[in-house]
């Protein structure tokens, strides 16, 4: 909690809009945050009731890491669907647009046109 709050303050400073990211965005800023401040308490009471974690090779880290990887790539493909939405929006409205400039021509082409300017 206190290294997302950390990273949330930092990219929000004084509470401005538009620097808060998304849970996605923070994942992997959250873990290496995690371990400076794990580091920064194990520095500040100089290394006291400090235990060694031992990450044995073979299977369990394996699968581990196969699990990131499936992880990242799942968060890669969201992203990009996230992404081509948006373009497909995009493109909607603006080919609305033209459709609708495009009868406003052809309005005025055949002398249909029933705006009236104001003065």
């Amino acid at each position: 909690k206190e290294a997302k709050a950390r990273i949330m303050m930092t990219n929000n400073p004084k509470g401005e809009k538009g620097g808060i990211r998304s849970e996605d965005d923070l994942d992997g800023t959250i873990d290496a945050d995690a371990a400076c401040l794990i580091l920064e308490h194990y520095y500040q009471n100089s290394g006291v009731d400090a235990e060694l974690v031992v990450v044995p090779e073979g299977e369990a880290r394996d699968q581990c890491l196969e699990a990131w990887e499936i992880e990242k790539q799942r968060r890669e493909e969201t992203k990009k669907d996230v992404v081509r939405k948006r373009e497909e929006a995009l493109n909607a409205r603006e080919l609305m647009i033209a459709r609708v400039k495009a009868m406003e021509a052809e309005n005025e082409m055949s002398g249909a046109t029933s705006s009236t300017k104001k003065k």
